[in-house]
């Protein structure tokens, strides 16, 4: 189980990758490994709580709307299609997720392999900028986006990255891109905490550590969420794909 200190550094990894199209899984992986820390997969999701905290309090007023479009049955609202279009990714996710799930965990383990998605993860970026923006979301987008965000789960590859950059491939504005991934985030993190929760997960590890990781990546991650929707919105969003590239080529070079 982590220390305090390992919980801390974990928290600022996970608070940072997760919205950063750098692979949060992955660096977790590398974390891990470097600094010889002991912490489980389902300790690792347990982090993303915090990043959950973060993005529901920075979109808490989208999501109001969302829940009021639901309530109210108002049809044919921006906001009620918005959530057909998450349902959509999300089951599009689901889908993949669940069919591809042990192969995707089991790639957890493998630093070379984190490497390599790295270095596709790079490639994406950098070009997924390079089309127009100014086209809504549809139902074939959402469910490709959610096609993604299931192939994100190898580590390596990032779940913003592939979500952001497959929106904006498919010319969709760069801030509806932005906020429909990180909705869409909500119930993907809720999903995979189910999926992997263990009933043991919380009479087998000390609860500070574990909370001070949750805290932690909630704070980092929140202040993660402004700069990055600051730096899709000045263009800058491909230049994460240079940062890919430097950590997985370095990875293959030490080994």
């Amino acid at each position: 189980m982590a220390t305090l200190l390992e919980s801390l550094l974990l928290g600022i990894v996970q608070g940072i990758t997760e919205w950063l199209p750098i692979s949060s899984s992955g660096h977790l992986v590398l974390v891990k490994e470097f600094f010889n820390i002991q912490a489980s997969l389902p300790y690792i999701l347990t982090l993303h709580i915090g990043t959950l905290l973060a993005v529901t309090f920075f979109y808490w007023k989208d999501i109001t709307h969302m829940c009021v479009s639901l309530i109210r049955r108002k049809r044919d609202t921006r906001d009620l299609r918005f959530v057909g279009y998450i349902l959509t990714a999300t089951v599009a996710t689901g889908i993949i997720g669940l069919l591809f799930h042990n192969f995707f965990t089991s790639l957890f383990t493998s630093k070379i392999g984190v490497a390599i998605a790295l270095l596709i993860n790079g490639i994406f970026l950098f070009i997924c900028e390079r089309w127009t923006h100014h086209k809504d979301i549809k139902t074939i987008s959402a469910f490709t986006i959610g096609v993604a965000q299931a192939v994100s789960i190898i580590p390596g590859i990032s779940r913003s990255g592939a979500t952001i950059g497959t929106g904006l491939l498919f010319g969709i504005h760069k801030e509806t891109a932005a906020r429909f991934s990180f909705l869409l985030s909500i119930p993907t993190i809720i999903g995979a905490f189910i999926l992997d929760f263990e009933p043991t997960l919380f009479t087998d590890v000390a609860l500070l550590p574990m909370i001070i990781g949750i805290v932690t990546s909630f704070v980092v991650g929140y202040a993660t969420l402004r700069i990055l929707l600051k730096l899709i919105l000045r263009n800058k969003f491909h230049t994460f794909a240079y940062y890919c590239w430097a950590i997985g080529l370095l990875i293959l070079i030490i080994g």
